[in-house]
């Protein structure tokens, strides 16, 4: 069975939120991508011979249910229109070193790189003008939701005709079912790979970016002294008949923060809360809008991106993310068969360095630390457990008492 079949049922499953990683969240409650504009190529000295590209992956995989209807796709990326630079890149200008010059001039003959993203189009519209301020490269991207991103890539592979050099996707499950089938490359050293931390590399794929998740409460509603500190006093008396949750059952992020809790606080903590009558949304948007209008009084989980856009449009919110956390991460990859694979290490690179860090997760996470402009890593932080979380879904779910 086809890659894009297997895939089709993550349409409905993926509720992601970073900018880097808290931007991807408004990315997912839209079903149409958007091109991106290219700014134009630039030559480069003569060059290393490039690597030869990775065998053509075979793209047989397990059935799977399917969550609806899934989009068309195309086997090539569409054209994308021209842009300036934009201003924000100078903060993050490219690095260039010794180490790292081979790489540049095998990049330069190449001359472009191909992404398919589902990042905020500012974000990658500065990553764009990075990359070719720094290192005189063009890079093309399609912003895509991830199962978008998904069939368009299975397709590419069915087809043997790969269009995209490198991947940045919310989406564990099929990164990992990506790197079992051969489909992303393995890569044995970068530059940046040196002070990059190790848990947030796998050999093929990094952990680039990560949304927290939190607590938000409106100060209208709930007092000063009844404030949350952690997740779980959301199962105090002064909660009751005041709290708004997304449904776990319509996100996996969800679903795996409700399988956090479990683990660190036990059943009884799942039970409390489905004792407070809770209302539910279909994601956490609603919740917060709720939470803002003052018909709520405490969300959970939170995403910090949503919560301070309504800060600042005036909503009486604050927020806290609890040392112990989960969240939601971006995953960045080199495809196996990348039509330009120098260019794509080059990007896969810079994505991993302070200044490409500081691009990507603007307000976000970084793993590494003390990064400008970034929020910092919670000392209980947990990679979300998508695959254990949708194992225990129906216990999660009935400790909830969504039967």
């Amino acid at each position: 069975m086809k890659l894009r079949t297997l895939l089709s049922r993550r349409q409905s499953l993926l509720l992601v939120a970073s900018g880097g990683a808290a931007a991807l969240l408004a990315a997912c409650s839209s079903s149409a991508p958007s091109a991106a504009p290219t700014t134009a190529p630039s030559t480069g000295a003569a060059s290393p011979p490039t690597p030869a590209a990775a065998p053509k992956p075979s793209a047989s995989a397990s059935p799977a249910a399917s969550a609806g209807p899934s989009p068309s796709v195309s086997a090539s990326p569409a054209p994308a229109a021209s842009a300036s630079p934009s201003p924000g890149a100078a903060a993050a200008a490219a690095p260039v070193t010794a180490d790292l010059q081979p790489l540049i001039n095998a990049a330069k003959q190449e001359g472009q790189v191909t992404v398919y993203s589902l990042g905020d189009p500012s974000i990658l519209t500065k990553l764009q003008s990075a990359i070719q301020d720094g290192y005189g490269i063009t890079l093309n991207f399609q912003r895509l939701v991830d199962a978008q991103l998904e069939q368009r890539f299975g397709a590419e592979v069915d087809a043997g005709n790969v269009q995209v050099d490198v991947i940045m996707t919310g989406d564990p499950l099929f990164a990992d079912q990506a790197v079992s089938k051969g489909w992303f490359a393995k890569i044995d050293s970068l530059p940046a790979l040196t002070s990059w931390p190790k848990d947030f590399w796998n050999g093929a794929y990094a952990r680039a970016g990560i949304g927290t998740v939190g607590m938000a409460w409106n100060t209208n509603v709930i007092g000063a002294s009844d404030a949350p500190t952690d997740w779980s006093d959301a199962t105090k008396p002064a909660f009751q008949g005041k709290l708004v949750m997304a449904d776990p059952r319509t996100a996996a992020a969800n679903m795996a923060w409700v399988y956090v809790m479990r683990m660190w606080y036990g059943d009884d903590f799942l039970k409390g809360l489905a004792a407070q009558n809770p209302v539910w949304t279909q994601s956490v948007v609603p919740g917060a809008q709720s939470l803002a209008s003052g018909a709520a009084g405490l969300q959970i989980p939170a995403i910090h991106a949503v919560i301070q856009s309504l800060v600042g449009q005036g909503a009486p919110i604050k927020e806290l993310t609890p040392q112990k956390t989960t969240g939601v991460e971006t995953l960045a990859a080199v495809t196996a068969s990348a039509p330009h694979p120098n260019a794509a290490r080059l990007l896969l690179n810079y994505i991993l360095t302070p200044q490409g860090q500081a691009l990507l997760n603007a307000d976000s996470t970084s793993p590494l630390p003390n990064i400008p402009g970034t929020r910092p890593l919670p000392a209980q932080y947990v990679s979300p457990p998508i695959a254990e979380a949708a194992a225990q879904a129906d216990q999660l779910v009935s400790l909830l008492g969504l039967q």
